[in-house]
């Protein structure tokens, strides 16, 4: 039976499709620093028979849809990070309910007007996205 690898299944299934992307695309080979690393580090793990049954052998990486920001979306994913988009949306919502609470004239008048600068701030962000991604 082999050693398990040092970094665990999931990198060596991470790296070993980076690394067959960075070999199969069809634009000009990308030069990085690692890329000789990284093929250095799949040709071992394959000749210790690292990749074989691992769970999900076979089957496409979710996370590759975009292999250009695949590490970034694991990062965001691993990190429980959210974008400017959903904290904004989650931000409106809480002070809609906040407002059906109010009775105070002056303070439903402060929380249209937050509401009111959020949506303002999501819409932005929103234009934003469509015009640059």
């Amino acid at each position: 039976m082999s050693e398990t690898p040092p970094f665990g299944a999931a990198f060596f299934v991470d790296v070993r499709a980076i690394s067959t992307y960075l070999k199969t695309r069809k634009a000009a080979p990308m030069h990085h620093p690692l890329s000789s690393l990284i093929d250095q580090i799949v040709e071992n793990a394959e000749r210790r028979g690292d990749f074989k049954d691992l769970p999900g052998a076979g089957k496409p990486l979710p996370h590759l849809d975009d292999p250009q920001n695949a590490v970034l979306a694991r990062m965001m994913k691993e990190a429980d990070a959210k974008s400017p988009v959903v904290i904004l949306r989650q931000q409106i919502l809480e002070s809609s309910e906040k407002l059906k609470t109010l009775t105070d004239p002056a303070a439903r008048k402060n929380e249209m007007a937050r509401i009111s600068e959020l949506q303002m701030k999501l819409a932005i962000e929103m234009e934003a996205f469509r015009k640059y991604g």
